[in-house]
């Protein structure tokens, strides 16, 4: 990878399980109707529908992350706000965006293997990750991203990395 801002991670098994559980489970509500999603289901934020466990696993990931890429920084808090879950058809893909207005970092963990990569840019620089069940992938919510078309049926969980602290080295 060759944006300093993207790393990849994994997630177990069981986690992945059971948030495949909540998507099959909020698929029975209707679908966010203003979203970049085309052709698929997106849920509303689910973060209050998922087990303490599979939390405590994705902020120990999301940790590690920020260890890597936070810099200049004495001391900082951070907080994961919303998780929401996207079952694209075959055929669907995410209309390209950020999530600069409203987070700080954010995450795609794939809930299943399938094509229809995702690609983030920075500048000329592309990232392009194809899902693989587990992969966690972290990036700077200022980065343009999108999903391309899938033949192959895709779930994914996204979520937001917000700051709730942060105190600088002195210069």
């Amino acid at each position: 990878m060759n944006i300093s801002q993207v790393h990849t991670d994994t997630i177990s098994g069981t986690s992945v399980d059971i948030l495949h559980g909540v998507l099959n489970e909020t698929k029975n509500y209707p679908s966010v109707s203003a979203s970049c999603t085309r052709d698929g289901f997106q849920s509303y934020n689910i973060i209050s529908r998922v087990s303490n466990s599979v939390l405590q696993e994705i902020f120990n990931k999301t940790q590690k992350y920020l260890d890597l890429v936070v810099k200049n920084c004495i001391y900082y808090e951070f907080y994961i706000d919303h998780i929401h879950l996207i079952h694209y058809n075959s055929g669907g893909w995410q209309v390209g965006h950020t999530h600069s207005s409203h987070e700080d970092h954010s995450f795609i963990l794939y809930l299943s293997n399938s094509d229809g990569d995702t690609r983030i840019y920075e500048g000329k620089d592309i990232v392009s990750i194809t899902p693989e069940r587990g992969k966690i992938v972290f990036f700077n919510s200022h980065y343009y991203h999108e999903g391309s078309v899938c033949v192959n049926e895709k779930k994914i969980a996204v979520g937001s990395i917000r700051f709730r602290h942060k105190i600088w080295e002195p210069r």
